[in-house]
């Protein structure tokens, strides 16, 4: 635990601990911590994520909606709420957060020579964060022109996502 927060790494500690909580398999090997240690992990990582969301690396970090997912997950709720409204004020934080959603996935069919890269966001990725009505009034108000590729891959992405809601269609088409 003292490693947790001597380290200066946020990404890394925040998955050890998420490893070492995951319930083990039936059979498998004992707990590496106690639940008492990795409660005390837990908190020592929120600390970690609250410290870099003040400091602002949280937001520039790549990793940002696992994180806060983790943060949602094993701190209050309602911090993340609070950050995510600040967050999202600035253009760039907008961003950074549809960067931080998107999904890459390669699909090759049995004929094809070479594999079609596909980007998407999961409805449910978003609405674990944030509410997406809430996303897409501030998406709506981005200026589009002069997007760098990753930024309208991002924006494009969501848009999508947010007509399958509206058409009530599932994530996995």
């Amino acid at each position: 635990i003292t490693s947790i927060s001597n380290t200066n790494g946020l990404f890394m500690p925040v998955e050890f601990v998420a490893l070492i909580d995951a319930p083990p398999k039936s059979g498998g090997e004992p707990p590496l911590l106690s639940e008492k240690d990795i409660a005390e992990a837990k908190v020592a990582v929120i600390r970690k994520i609250e410290g870099a969301a003040t400091s602002g690396a949280l937001a520039e970090h790549p990793k940002l909606a696992r994180l806060l997912g983790i943060w949602r997950n094993w701190g209050k709720g309602q911090d993340v709420t609070n950050y995510l409204g600040s967050l999202i004020e600035a253009e760039a934080g907008t961003l950074q957060l549809l960067r931080s959603l998107i999904v890459r996935s390669l699909r090759q069919g049995s004929g094809d020579y070479v594999a079609t890269e596909r980007y998407y966001m999961r409805r449910n990725d978003i609405e674990a964060l944030i509410s997406m009505d809430t996303l897409d009034a501030k998406v709506r108000q981005l200026r589009k022109e002069g997007l760098s590729d990753e930024d309208r891959r991002a924006v494009d992405a969501f848009e999508r996502a947010m007509e399958r809601r509206r058409a009530g269609t599932p994530d996995d088409v």
